[in-house]
């Protein structure tokens, strides 16, 4: 029976291709999805623990980079924290503020998007643990990356990153002159006054505050007095960070159960069209059988077998797509993927079950067949 079902495969191999593409989109569908979700939010997660500023200060409303790249908030809100002004004064506790500029822009490999900031260098090495391993910090129109970001990408030559590179931003080579360590924000840093002459035209300009308060115990007291002081303003813990990503993942959650429910219909789908589909073509092959004295087990089990070995086939395939996918993602974005063992079973177990859900109702309905009208079915 195995050699039937090898054959039956091999014998229709335009059929065969179609059928475990179905399987291996539903694949893919699922690893890369939750892949990229999840590595985000981990990416996240980890480049946010290297800031060791307890407190982010933003302007009122939403802080993300999409939303905040207009530069919103005013980088004078530094020196009134330190030093206060006429009407506040300072705020105590605080030991240094770094203004942080955030802009969203085209990706510079020219596909999707990344996150370029813009950073005073001296204050931000004061609240981060960023340090310089290669080369300097930037002075005006240079800049710096991260080791992930020098490896991965290449110049506007198409070269590895190194000392010395150039690449393409604002529509012009600028060369990068340090690599930094740990990962930190966004990958690419530029001076903040460059970012603020290149985006708002040099107004002194940033998206956020960080402020590293002198002693950890008391930053929910300097936190209360910089809520009391500024109103307006939006006062984020950095301790709060994880619980603020995992609350976004209640909803991307129910979002990733629809995409995995959507590849189980894909490929539940597809292989039932592929397997009715052969039932109409084999019925005089179904009525053979059937008068040579084949039972309906043995027809269903064949038919569900077919089905399985093209599933196995498209989960290979639909694996090693999602790998190649994550490494040209990766590549080619800022964006970044896990590929998941454990989603790769699921995904696997999906595909097989699909298939057999899928497999069922043609098996049945050729066990069924009446041999006589097969035999004389033209």
């Amino acid at each position: 029976m195995d050699s039937l079902v090898f054959e039956n495969v091999r014998h229709r191999p335009l059929r065969t291709i179609i059928s475990l593409s179905g399987v291996a989109i539903g694949v893919v569908l699922t690893v890369l999805t939750v892949g990229l979700a999840h590595g985000m939010l981990r990416n996240t997660a980890e480049r946010q623990a290297n800031v060791s500023a307890e407190i982010m200060f933003y302007a009122a409303g939403d802080f993300s980079p999409a939303t905040g790249q207009a530069l919103g908030l005013d980088t004078l809100y530094k020196t009134a924290i330190l030093e206060g002004t006429s009407r506040v004064q300072p705020i105590a506790g605080v030991a240094e503020v770094s203004p942080v500029a955030q802009y969203l822009q085209t990706s510079v490999s020219g596909v999707g998007f990344e996150i370029v900031e813009g950073v005073d260098f001296a204050s931000y090495s004061n609240v981060t643990d960023l340090k310089i391993v290669d080369g300097r910090f930037a002075v005006g129109d240079e800049a710096v990356v991260d080791r992930r970001y020098a490896r991965d990408k290449k110049d506007i030559n198409g070269q590895p990153i190194a000392i010395g590179s150039k690449i393409l931003l604002f529509g012009r080579p600028v060369p990068v002159v340090g690599i930094y360590e740990p990962e930190i924000g966004a990958r690419l840093k530029l001076p903040l006054d460059t970012l603020q002459r290149l985006v708002v035209n040099g107004a002194e300009k940033c998206s956020l505050l960080l402020i590293k308060v002198k002693n950890p115990a008391e930053q929910d007291q300097v936190a209360a007095a910089l809520r009391a002081t500024y109103p307006s303003n939006r006062i984020v813990m950095s301790r709060d960070l994880p619980s603020i990503v995992s609350g976004s993942i209640g909803s991307l959650e129910v979002f990733l159960k629809v995409v995995v429910r959507l590849a189980a219909v894909v490929s539940t789908l597809v292989i039932l069209l592929a397997m009715y589909t052969t039932i109409i073509e084999r019925t005089r092959e179904i009525g053979v059988l059937k008068s040579l004295g084949a039972s309906k087990t043995f027809i269903v089990v064949t038919i569900v077998k077919e089905a399985l070995l093209i599933a196995v086939l498209g989960i290979l395939v639909g694996a090693a797509v999602s790998v190649l996918g994550k490494f040209g993602v990766e590549a080619a974005t800022s964006l970044h993927v896990d590929v998941e063992l454990k989603w790769l079973a699921i995904a696997a177990v999906i595909g097989l079950v699909s298939s057999v859900a899928g497999a069922l109702y043609p098996a049945i309905r050729a066990a069924y067949q009446d041999p006589v009208k097969a035999l004389s079915y033209e």
